[in-house]
């Protein structure tokens, strides 16, 4: 085991602090690459369409820590290192990595009384 992941996933988390204070931004940059980020699955109670304007970091480190390919997880970091102007390298590995259930791939409740109770500002997790 190489934990090439360890640098990214660092500066990744530093990197979304800059969005501490404005996290629909960050659901706009995330939902601008919908397809390529394979996001299909998040979404609100209202189906494809009833988008979260709201996300934690957990979930954020969601989209590429969940049941798909490396491939696709790997290409996900990809993405995620130019949008957000990462220098650390794309993990070659995900070892030691937990994954999410591609089931239910977020940390906070549905309906928007449900995610506006559990979400906390970035810094209360970073």
């Amino acid at each position: 085991m190489s934990f090439t992941w360890v640098p990214y996933y660092k500066e990744f988390a530093e990197k979304l602090l800059q969005y501490q204070e404005n996290r629909a931004d960050l659901c706009r940059l995330i939902y601008d690459h919908e397809d390529e980020l394979l996001i299909n699955y998040l979404h609100d109670e209202g189906g494809k369409d009833d988008r979260f304007t709201d996300i934690d970091p957990f979930t954020t480190f969601g989209i590429f820590n969940r049941g798909i390919s490396k491939k696709n997880r790997a290409s996900s970091a990809a993405l995620f290192k130019r949008l957000l102007n990462i220098s650390a390298e794309v993990p070659s590995d995900f070892d030691g990595v937990p994954l999410l259930n591609n089931q239910k791939s977020h940390f906070f409740g549905l309906g928007r009384i449900g995610s506006q109770m559990t979400l906390k500002t970035f810094g209360d997790y970073l």
